[in-house]
C-alpha cells in the first residue's frame, strides 16, 4: 500500500510522454534508485538544524523556515537532481525537453515512495491516504518544474548553465515554500496548501 501513491502518480505523469515513450527498464531503475535516495535523505537530514543552530528554538518560525528549504528542500531536491544529471542527462534516450519531466518526476515518486513506506511504520497505514494527495504529489511537481528547466538546458546549449540552475534552485524554493505551510499554523493552511499543489499541477500540465 505504501508503494501505490508513488506507482499511480508516476503511470499518471509519464503517460503524457506517449510519442517517444522512455525505456521502461530505466524508468524502473531511476524509480528504485529514488528510493535509494530517499534513504540517503533521511540519513543527511537526521543532523538536523540543532546541532548547525543549537540555539534556535525548535518552534520558532526561523527554524522552521530554514529546515524547510536548507534540510528539506536542499537535501532532497539536490539528490533528485544529481541523481537525473548523473544517471540520465547525458544519455541519448534523453532527445526531447518532455524527457526532463519525466526522469525528474520519476526519481521524486520513488524518493516519495520511500518516505511514505517510513511513515506507515510510524503512523499506520491511514497516513498514506492523506500523503496521496499532498506530499507524494508536491514531490512530483517540484521535481516537474526541475525536470522542465532540465530539458530546456540539454536542447539549448548557450543557457545549459543557466536552466541548470534554474533547474535545482526553482525546485529547492517551491519544496520550501510548502514545506513552511504545511509547518505552520495558518489559518488557512489547508487551503493554502491545496492552492500550491493546484497551481504546481497547473504549470506542469502548461
Amino acid at each position: 500500500m505504501a508503494f501505490s501513491p508513488g506507482i499511480f502518480w508516476a503511470y499518471y505523469f509519464i503517460r503524457f510522454d506517449w510519442r517517444r515513450p522512455e525505456p521502461p527498464g530505466l524508468i524502473i531503475q531511476v524509480f528504485l534508485w529514488g528510493i535509494v535516495m530517499g534513504f540517503f535523505a533521511l540519513l543527511i537530514e537526521k543532523g538536523e538544524l540543532s546541532y548547525i543552530f543549537p540555539s534556535l528554538s525548535f518552534s520558532s518560525f526561523l527554524f522552521i523556515v530554514l529546515r524547510a528549504f536548507l534540510i528539506a528542500g536542499l537535501v532532497e531536491e539536490g539528490l533528485k537532481y544529481l541523481l537525473v544529471r548523473l544517471l540520465v542527462y547525458h544519455r541519448k534516450v534523453f532527445d526531447e525537453p518532455l524527457d526532463g519531466l519525466v526522469y525528474c518526476m520519476t526519481v521524486a515518486l520513488g524518493l516519495a515512495t520511500f518516505e511514505n513506506v517510513a511513515a506507515v511504520f510510524i503512523q499506520g497505514t491511514t497516513a498514506i491516504l492523506i500523503r496521496f494527495l499532498t506530499t507524494t504529489l508536491m514531490h512530483a511537481l517540484t521535481a516537474g518544474v526541475m525536470g522542465y528547466f532540465m530539458g530546456l538546458a540539454k536542447f539549448n546549449l548557450k543557457k545549459e548553465k543557466l536552466y541548470l540552475f534554474l533547474s535545482l534552485f526553482s525546485a529547492i524554493v517551491l519544496h520550501g515554500i510548502y514545506n513552511v505551510i504545511a509547518q505552520i499554523n495558518l489559518p488557512f493552511g489547508l487551503l493554502s496548501l491545496a492552492l500550491w499543489l493546484i497551481l504546481m499541477l497547473s504549470l506542469i500540465h502548461i
